[in-house]
């Protein structure tokens, strides 16, 4: 952990004079909105007074955003941050200062859920081209440097590298790692140098061999030349001094000690675990010497002195496999901590081998070499963990006991961590090969007070969004999965009934069961009920609303044949003569029309396409007078748009091609007297088709530069318009019949759903969170 040569204060430690000016900065909108975040980041590390460390938390609720947004905005972001945080006046004055054009903010954000924000996070980056790309493959992360320079550098998809200030999040460096392919950083500093030194492969006298290198931080230029290991590219890699000089140890089927200066061998390799390779390696000093200490496929921990090769401490058997591994000092005596996928961690005398405490149970750190990290906090030793959901957890080394609530996750599922200091305070930093998003949390502020505000939170991530009225109220209807992200199948299901007007609850939470939870609305002999499919279960089932009752209706099918062979992964509500249907989609693009009042088949149609292939959306509305579905999703060769009739399952024509992508998501409306298809797809645009002959009736809307997610119909100054939202983090709103764009607002994530309630409030889903806006 390296030691900076300036210490930001923390809360009371701030001279009056400068603090004052500080607290009075971050409660400038104007500034929020205009500065250079680099400037809000500094400040925000000094806020002290109450509405300035509230402020701080708003902005580093997005700060990876800002560095990339103009200020009209990174206003609408902040506001609605705010009011997750329900920082009402903070909120209400960023909507009104000015951007850059002299404009206010064209959406008023009433309010906001802030199911996983923490004061704690002190800044978060984005990996370039994640959204195009997907989930991105964090290999390597190494944290540290000289003081008052500690950096973060990742490595990416084997070879793209990014360096981030630790302390404010900027973008310092792009190492580019060109001949090779990466799999273990670890940073140091060289002659007074940032550097790293890489474990992977490289190409050397034109062949391609496994080999450890260092680069320059700086230039991101390699240093000398790459030791060749003779090993695997994922050699296990720590970085530490031996003689007064920094060495780099790797291991695998032998240990292999390097003179980083003089970049030469040091010592021979030593076989240090016989037939069984090394996985992971932690340097420490035992009776005043440098040690390695080792960890091996078998569940074994050695120590050795890394000159000579030889043993210095009795071999220690672990519970589980010691993936990661940390070598640390308890009460003067030396421990190791080790964890694996398969084991719990553990803490043991690292002389006798002896259990000192378990601080994890088994079954809970996430896999991989990278899960754990030690460091210094108010005077204690904490051990630093990412448990399988990808959540930080924050442990006292000497008891055991967490000091925080776990500290969520970014996008995907990070499985590396790291710790360095940054203005004398320790700071985590989380990614890896499930996440898009670097995170860097400050464990200070975790484990002190919280920040002032009172989220308002939702279990889980939002599956389905619908608005509607109960019992005379105006209500958003919600369906949840609180499990893991890249898995519908498992994790608990729950619908949520919300009052649109305030955000409160209208009634408890409603579990649905275990899996991903498709919901929609139907009016039921007057009542609203929800219908809703979850993993457990491969039919619909209704709930009466707001409490969730469930309705004594089955819904069977007289030949099974006609089952859905797998979960349902779309729906759609509408009337069939004067009847209540559900029209359900699944796999091999099937889809399905029941009766609501009887939980009876009325029609069954056929599917296209393989298994991999399914409903993505549907939608229901009326053509010539009868009813019509709209079904969407994958095809076998090109995304499949299908338009038939409700009651017969025969299609009313052939769509032509459109969308280059899987289409996520459809709507219906009316266009010139005629009805329209309205459908958004991966391919980032989004296209509107008559019902009628299934043509294409205009060019495409473009303006979304990620995937388009969600789609719904309203109207505007009695036009027909369309809002769509994105993984762009944008939702924008067009003029049908011309498709041009007449309003965007940015948001704090991906938009997963909108919806469109009374007075044009926009009802807004991203991640776990949900926002009510309304136009100006």
């Amino acid at each position: 952990m390296s030691t900076g040569d300036h210490d930001l204060p923390g809360p009371g430690q701030a001279h009056a004079s400068g603090q004052a000016s500080a607290d009075e900065t971050l409660g400038d909108p104007r500034f929020l909105i205009h500065a250079d975040p680099d400037e809000v980041m500094a400040l925000a590390s000094r806020a002290d007074g109450a509405e300035a460390r509230l402020a701080a938390a708003v902005y580093r609720t997005s700060a990876g955003r800002h560095r990339d947004l103009p200020p009209a905005a990174r206003r609408q972001v902040l506001t609605v941050d705010a009011a997750r945080w329900q920082a009402d006046d903070l909120g209400r004055r960023l909507a009104e200062a000015p951007d850059e054009h002299g404009a206010a903010a064209p959406y008023r954000v009433e309010w906001a859920t802030g199911t996983s924000l923490k004061g704690a996070l002190l800044w978060s980056a984005d990996l370039p081209d994640h959204e195009r790309l997907g989930l991105a493959a964090v290999w390597a992360m190494a944290a540290g440097g000289s003081p008052g320079q500690a950096v973060v550098t990742v490595a990416a998809f084997g070879r793209d590298g990014w360096t981030w200030d630790l302390a404010s999040g900027s973008c310092v460096g792009r190492p580019v790692f060109d001949d090779g392919g990466v799999e273990a950083l670890e940073s140091v500093v060289l002659d007074g140098r940032r550097s790293l030194v890489v474990s992977g492969y490289s190409i050397v006298d034109d062949l391609v061999r496994a080999s450890v290198w260092v680069m320059d931080v700086g230039s991101g230029e390699r240093v000398g030349s790459p030791f060749v290991t003779e090993g695997h590219v994922s050699d296990p890699l720590a970085v530490t001094t031996v003689a007064g000089r920094p060495v780099a140890i790797s291991g695998g089927s032998a240990v292999k000690v390097w003179d980083l200066l003089a970049q030469r061998p040091l010592g021979r390799p030593f076989e240090a675990h016989g037939d069984t390779r090394v996985i992971s390696i932690a340097t420490t000093t035992l009776d005043g010497r440098a040690v390695a200490v080792t960890g091996d496929y078998d569940g074994f921990v050695r120590v050795w002195d890394p000159l000579d090769g030889t043993e210095v401490a009795a071999p220690t058997k672990t519970s589980g496999r010691p993936e990661s591994l940390l070598a640390l000092s308890l009460d003067g005596r030396p421990v190791v901590v080790t964890g694996g996928y398969d084991g719990p961690v553990e803490v043991r005398d690292l002389r006798e081998g002896t259990l000192v405490r378990e601080l994890l149970p088994e079954d809970v750190l996430a896999r991989g070499s990278s899960s754990l990290a030690a460091a210094e906090l108010d005077g204690r030793s904490i051990v630093v963990a990412l448990d399988r959901e990808g959540r930080v957890r924050v442990l006292d080394l000497a008891t055991g006991e967490p000091l925080c609530a776990p500290l969520p996750p970014g996008r995907g599922k990070p499985d590396a961590i790291r710790v360095a200091e940054a203005g004398g305070r320790p700071i985590a930093v989380t990614s890896g090969m499930l996440s898009s998003v670097v995170q860097a949390w400050d464990l200070t502020a975790a484990c002190a007070a919280p920040a002032a505000g009172a989220p308002r939170g939702l279990p889980g991530d939002i599956t389905a969004l619908t608005v509607c009225e109960v019992d005379g109220r105006e209500v958003i209807v919600t369906a949840h999965h609180d499990g893991p992200a890249d898995d519908p199948r498992w994790g608990e299901g729950y619908v949520c009934v919300t009052d649109l007007a305030d955000g409160t609850a209208v009634a408890p939470a409603i579990p649905t069961g275990e899996g991903r939870t498709q919901l929609a609305l139907a009016d039921f002999h007057g009542d609203p009920v929800a219908v809703i499919t979850c993993n457990q279960r491969f039919v619909p089932r209704l709930l009466r609303l707001p409490e969730g009752q469930e309705l004594d209706i089955t819904f069977t099918t007289s030949d099974y044949r006609q089952d859905h062979n797998g979960r349902i992964t779309a729906l759609a509500t509408g009337r069939l003569t004067d009847r209540p249907v559900v029209v359900t989609g699944g796999r091999h693009n099937q889809a399905r029309v029941w009766y609501l009042d009887s939980g009876s088949m009325c029609t069954a149609v056929a599917g296209r396409g393989g298994g991999y292939t399914h409903v993505t959306a549907a939608a229901v509305g009326s053509l010539r007078g009868r009813a019509v579905a709209v079904t969407a999703g994958h095809g076998s060769d090109t995304p499949e748009i299908r338009v038939w009739w409700l009651s017969s399952g025969r299609p009313v024509c052939q769509p032509e091609t459109g969308h280059s992508g899987a289409v996520n998501a459809v709507a219906i409306s009316d266009l010139d007297g005629a009805p329209v298809a309205v459908t958004a797809g991966a391919d980032q645009t989004v296209r509107v088709w008559d019902l009628n002959s299934g043509k294409l009736v205009r060019d495409p809307l473009i303006g979304h530069t990620a995937p388009v997610k969600a789609v719904a119909v309203t109207e505007l100054d009695g036009r027909p318009a369309v809002v769509t939202g994105g993984a762009d983090r944008t939702v924008r709103m067009w003029d049908l019949g011309s498709g041009r764009q007449l309003r965007q607002a940015d948001l704090p994530g991906a938009v997963s759903h909108v919806a469109v309630a009374s007075g044009g409030r926009l009802v807004v889903a991203f991640g776990d969170d949900i926002a009510v806006m309304s136009p100006r």
